[in-house]
């Protein structure tokens, strides 16, 4: 690869990366500068869905009351960030449960969605406006919002800074940018990356897993808190607030292993979902979780 090609979509800085680690469909490409990992070539397929990948049913069945519970926590320790009547947009809303969530505390509040799936649409809740159609057409979304949230999405974007300036056409003066994606510095992911490098990508599963390389719209990104901080100024949004939040539902990781279908069996299932639960507890307890949200303003 030429070096005047080698250079960070996030800071826009040249890197020097001799060795990427190299997956399935991707390289795994690290900026020294900002600390980004991102793929390259990028593996979306634009003609596929991103539930074509999974048995929707077990998806749901796990991650609806995984969601709803972090959501819920999300909602009542920063109520400050709400108010009756607010009005709030989740992009790639999926099922709907933030904003169920949101409604549930609030009474008033106006809740939208998008959500490009049609998996979703017989899903979630009928008397929400949602549109149907991603986040590149947030042009066609009317009027402007006190909050808008992407949670667990905006990593599978392959622009995030055109993703964040479509996004600041539709907060109103002194709304919210919410965020929540996996942590590039977090227990599980540093052990995964450790693992591939150290084996020279013979032991990439794990990373394989992280970046759902197996899935048409995977992970294009792995952000921490520098790197997303970052790119975030960059757009004129200042951070308020950035915390760690679990990976996986720690009483129920043999569910989440059922979601995909390439774990094997009984006892290999079994002793992944103790390993996994294992890491977990200890990346709550030590502030490396795998998952971070963050909370930005418009400066």
């Amino acid at each position: 690869m030429e070096k005047d090609k080698n250079f960070c979509p996030i800071c826009k800085c040249n890197f020097i990366d001799d060795q990427p680690i190299k997956l399935s469909v991707t390289n795994l490409y690290n900026c020294s500068h900002c600390g980004v990992v991102f793929a390259k070539p990028n593996f979306h397929n634009p003609n596929k869905d991103f539930f074509d990948s999974y048995q929707v049913d077990q998806w749901l069945k796990y991650y609806r009351m995984f969601r709803k519970k972090s959501h819920k926590q999300f909602v009542e320790k920063h109520k400050e960030l709400f108010k009756n009547g607010i009005s709030v947009l989740d992009i790639g809303c999926a099922a709907g449960w933030f904003l169920d969530e949101v409604k549930r505390k609030f009474s008033t509040a106006i809740t939208v969605g998008m959500e490009p799936s049609p998996f979703m649409k017989d899903k979630i809740n009928k008397s929400y406006l949602i549109y149907w159609f991603g986040a590149e057409q947030l042009g066609k979304v009317k009027g402007k919002f006190d909050m808008v949230t992407l949670w667990n999405v905006f990593e599978h974007f392959s622009d995030p800074h055109k993703i964040i300036r479509l996004v600041t056409t539709k907060i109103k003066r002194n709304g919210y940018l919410v965020l929540s994606v996996p942590n590039q510095k977090g227990l599980i992911s540093r052990i995964a990356y450790f693992l591939a490098r150290i084996s020279g990508g013979i032991l990439s599963m794990p990373l394989e897993e992280l970046f759902q390389t197996d899935n048409a719209f995977g992970h294009l990104f792995h952000y921490d808190r520098q790197s997303l901080s970052k790119l975030l100024g960059k757009n004129d949004f200042k951070v308020l607030w950035c915390e760690g939040v679990d990976i996986v539902d720690v009483s129920n990781v043999r569910q989440r292993l059922k979601v995909t279908t390439n774990h094997g069996d009984e006892i290999k299932q079994q002793a992944l979902a103790t390993v996994v639960a294992q890491l977990t507890r200890i990346a709550s307890v030590t502030d490396f979780q795998d998952e971070i949200v963050v909370a930005t303003r418009k400066i």
